[in-house]
C-alpha cells in the first residue's frame, strides 16, 4: 500500500515538473504572478517527495514490485536534488556573513 502511494506521488511529481518546465519555457513575462506560481509550484515538488520518500520507507517491507522501486527512485532522487539545493543555499549564506 505505501509503495503504490510512493508510486503515485512520483507521478505526480513527474508531471509537475514537466508543467513546470512548460511554464517556464513558454512564459516571457515575468511578473510577480507567475513568479508566486512557479514558487508554489517547486514548493508542492518539495513537499510531494518528502512525502513519497517516507511512503517509500514506510514500503521496504513490502514485496518488492515495479511500484515500490520506480517511486523509490523518482521520490529519492528528487528528494536527493532538493536538499541539495537547500544546503548549497545554506552554505552561501553562512559564507555571506561569515
Amino acid at each position: 500500500m505505501n509503495s503504490k502511494k510512493s508510486y503515485y506521488s512520483g507521478i505526480i511529481i513527474l508531471l509537475l515538473i514537466i508543467i513546470y518546465l512548460m511554464l517556464a519555457y513558454k512564459v516571457n513575462n515575468r511578473n510577480d504572478i507567475f513568479l508566486v506560481i512557479v514558487g508554489l509550484l517547486v514548493f508542492v515538488i518539495g513537499f510531494l517527495s518528502m512525502y513519497g520518500t517516507i511512503q517509500s520507507f514506510k514500503g521496504l517491507k513490502e514485496p518488492n514490485t515495479v511500484y515500490k522501486v520506480v517511486g523509490m527512485i523518482i521520490n529519492g532522487s528528487v528528494f536527493l536534488l532538493f536538499s541539495y539545493i537547500i544546503l548549497a543555499n545554506v552554505g552561501d549564506v553562512i559564507k555571506l556573513f561569515s
